[in-house]
């Protein structure tokens, strides 16, 4: 049988169903994470204010995790599924939705955007772990926070991997050395390059096109360079103790 007839879910959908699976996730553990240390909090009254930081926490990674990775996952399924000639429809139809005002306020935001928010929560998210003894001192929650850093990381490679793709597909071209068009895993292995800071053969043609790249590029250092670290001493200081 030729091309699939069913349309693939748009990001409006994705960005939903993710908002769904962390909300679910989120309570889950928290519920969890309370049953488990609940004695213990009954134990150190004098304790709960900083009981109470450290079970807020445990909540909002659990969220942004599973939100991060769920968005991934569907992407990944969606886009990694498309012929060619499927992806570069999908790609100018969803280019030309987040174009509109009222899909901005929906959900459909810019690869910049997300790269931005993820980055930004990844930040807070390790400074509250490095303020709060209790979590400092938890390597539950060192993990979690490693894996919520991993989460916002693969976002942002995901979300660029679908902008070139979207800008390739509306006429800001990129030359990819290549035997016949790209796929979608061509646009993701360009993220991926980009993302580590070492980039990628492929030629910008457009002054849209290198605005992403330059974005991309100074986002990943900043992310590199800045949370990666921060999250890494952190590790190590808390396997230290």
């Amino acid at each position: 049988m030729g091309a699939s007839t069913s349309r693939p879910a748009s990001e409006f959908v994705r960005v939903n169903v993710s908002l769904a699976a962390g909300l679910l996730g989120s309570v889950a553990v928290g519920v969890v994470h309370f049953l488990a240390g609940g004695a213990e909090f009954k134990r150190s009254l004098g304790g709960l204010g900083e009981a109470f930081v450290d079970s807020s926490l445990v909540v909002v990674l659990a969220f942004w995790i599973v939100f991060a990775f769920t968005h991934v996952a569907l992407t990944h399924s969606v886009y990694s599924r498309m012929t060619v000639p499927e992806l570069r429809r999908h790609a100018a139809r969803e280019e030309r939705r987040r174009r509109t005002w009222w899909r901005s306020l929906l959900g459909d935001n810019s690869a910049e955007t997300w790269a931005v928010q993820g980055a930004l929560l990844a930040s807070l998210l390790v400074l509250t772990i490095a303020q709060t003894e209790r979590a400092r001192e938890s390597g539950w929650i060192l993990l979690l926070g490693l894996a919520a850093v991993a989460g916002s990381w693969a976002l942002m490679v995901y979300s660029f991997a679908i902008r070139y793709a979207r800008l390739d597909a509306t006429g800001a071209r990129l030359g990819f050395d290549l035997d016949g068009e790209p796929r979608f895993g061509d646009y993701l292995t360009m993220s991926v390059l980009t993302s580590t800071l070492v980039g990628a053969n492929v030629r910008c043609r457009t002054s849209e096109a290198w605005s992403a790249l330059r974005t991309h590029s100074l986002l990943a250092f900043v992310f590199n360079t800045i949370i990666v670290a921060m999250t890494i001493s952190l590790l190590m200081g808390g396997i230290g103790r």
